[in-house]
């Protein structure tokens, strides 16, 4: 399969790169009223830190759920020089960009896709389960669609209306991160965040009695897609250890025969 290579504005107008995907721009229109409602809520500021080892430049944002109070999901965009005369710019405007979020919307839904087509950020695959990475998402996305992600526009427009193309803020910025490792320690894993999703909808509902009239009212069913991610990573855990949990069985059942034969020797 070909890769894809895209800068940030080139994603914005299609998702796929060059061409249209059937309903983006709808997608797009859609998300960026769900986006100003967001920031109305949380006095129109994300969270956010930058780091650049020399050559790429990171952005990492902390992005809040539509549906979760108080809750956010780390959203991370990698910039990298399509030739070597973008290092000698001053933005990352004609950089290829890549993704990554553990959005459970956007793990169940487009991470293997996006990995297959080379836009999802190589430094952060040890954050996505291998079942995710292995398993087409037959299910939320059976033709392999790269198409927009709702928490990826959220960070798309962000950038955007900031002006953080610009090579300076990852550079000099109060909020860069000198170190990769401590970098990529601020991004949770994506099954531990689906994790905490679940339970910050649970405690949300201990404290608000209404909470639960608010996702009917928006048609998301109890958990979202955290739930489907936890449910789709064990059936496949279970797949995958059924031939070993077999084994084992059989071996602990002889173990057992064997220890009764011997018990009745002796008793004989």
């Amino acid at each position: 399969m070909a890769k894809l290579e895209m800068t940030l504005d080139e994603y914005g107008k299609s998702p796929a790169g060059k061409g249209n995907v059937t309903g983006s721009q709808y997608l797009a229109e859609a998300y960026k009223k769900k986006f100003e409602k967001v920031m109305l809520r949380y006095n129109g500021k994300i969270e956010h830190n930058f780091f650049n080892d020399g050559k790429n430049y990171f952005i990492l944002l902390r992005v809040p759920s539509e549906i979760v109070p108080k809750f956010t999901y780390e959203v991370v965009f990698k910039f990298s020089p399509k030739s070597g005369t973008d290092s000698h710019s001053s933005t990352l405007k004609n950089y290829k960009v890549q993704f990554f979020s553990n959005d459970p919307a956007f793990v169940f839904t487009f991470a293997h896709v996006y990995n297959a087509n080379g836009i999802l950020v190589n430094e952060l695959l040890d954050k996505v389960p291998d079942e995710v990475l292995k398993s087409k998402p037959k299910e939320r996305n059976p033709y392999g669609v790269v198409n927009f992600a709702k928490i990826l526009y959220f960070g798309f427009l962000y950038i955007r209306q900031h002006g953080y193309l610009e090579k300076h803020y990852y550079e000099e910025s109060n909020l860069v991160i000198r170190n990769a490792k401590d970098f990529f320690k601020l991004v949770t894993d994506c099954s531990t965040k689906a994790q905490l999703r679940l339970e910050g909808e649970k405690n949300a509902r201990a404290i608000d009695p209404l909470f639960k009239h608010r996702l009917l009212k928006k048609g998301v069913k109890s958990g979202g897609n955290a739930n489907k991610v936890v449910k789709h990573i064990g059936k496949v855990r279970t797949t995958n250890t059924t031939a070993a949990s077999m084994q084992s069985k059989a071996l602990s059942k002889n173990i057992k025969s064997n220890i009764r034969r011997t018990k009745t020797t002796k008793r004989i």
